[in-house]
């Protein structure tokens, strides 16, 4: 198995379920990373053009020996494009979990979620962040209906985040917009969707399989966005197919 690999986890979402995915695979050592830990390892860069989430995965990558094999899930996987056109050099693979190259919604690129949708979100963290967050994560699990206890565990762990962390990666998510990074992506990438996705819709990752140089697309029909949950064994299983395959 590789040596080198980086695994980026979603909006909210702390780094244990990218750990879990980690071991299912077989990797010992993967470096596990949330969105927030990418945030504060980035923070100070000096660049002004790209994101603290980038300038951090450039910073992680940078310390390894050579070039790794990078694997994001949702958000996580919209940092990693970004990133690969920061330092392409230290990609060896790419593999995005129900992931997407702009997240929003917009006229010649209608596979995203309605900004106004976001905003509300945005609002609602404000007001009332624990039905918000209750929500996303019911929305997560779909097309499985889950109680709302069962999302409890996702809930607090995002608040123990804090609002205000909470709230810069949803103006990420609202600006983003990585499409030329993906015509320009010079490593091999694997696009991992379900086809029940709620977050981003498999539209997405057929887009991502089009435009990329490179790629293969697995559908996982009855899936949705918390892929890795729902299907871990089948996940992690093409997933280390696709590393062997490049390593």
């Amino acid at each position: 198995m590789p040596h080198c690999v980086i695994l980026l986890s979603g909006w909210g979402v702390s780094a244990d379920p990218m750990r879990t995915l980690a071991e299912e695979i077989g990797l010992d050592g993967a470096c596990a990373l949330s969105l927030r830990e990418l945030r504060e390892r980035g923070a100070d860069d000096p660049s002004d053009t790209a994101s603290p989430y980038a300038a951090g995965l450039r910073r992680e990558l940078e310390r390894g020996d050579g070039p790794a094999h990078v694997v994001g899930w949702s958000t996580g996987g919209i940092v990693a494009l970004e990133a690969s056109a920061l330092c392409p050099d230290r990609f060896q693979t790419l593999t995005l979990l129900g992931a997407t190259p702009k997240f929003c919604a917009d006229d010649d690129f209608p596979h995203g979620t309605p900004l106004a949708a976001l905003r509300a979100m945005m609002v609602g963290l404000r007001r009332d962040p624990e039905s918000v967050l209750t929500t996303f994560a019911a929305r997560m699990a779909e097309p499985l209906v889950v109680k709302e206890v069962e999302t409890r565990p996702f809930v607090m762990s995002a608040l123990a985040q804090g609002t205000d962390e909470l709230a810069k990666g949803l103006k990420y998510l609202r600006d983003s917009d990585f499409r030329e990074h993906v015509h320009a992506l010079r490593t091999p990438c694997l696009v991992l969707h379900g086809r029940e996705d709620r977050i981003v819709p498999f539209a997405a990752a057929e887009w991502l399989h089009n435009h990329a140089p490179d790629s293969q697309l697995v559908e996982f029909p009855e899936g949705g966005h918390a892929l890795a949950a729902q299907s871990t064994v089948t996940v992690a299983s093409r997933i280390r197919i696709f590393l062997e395959a490049h390593s």
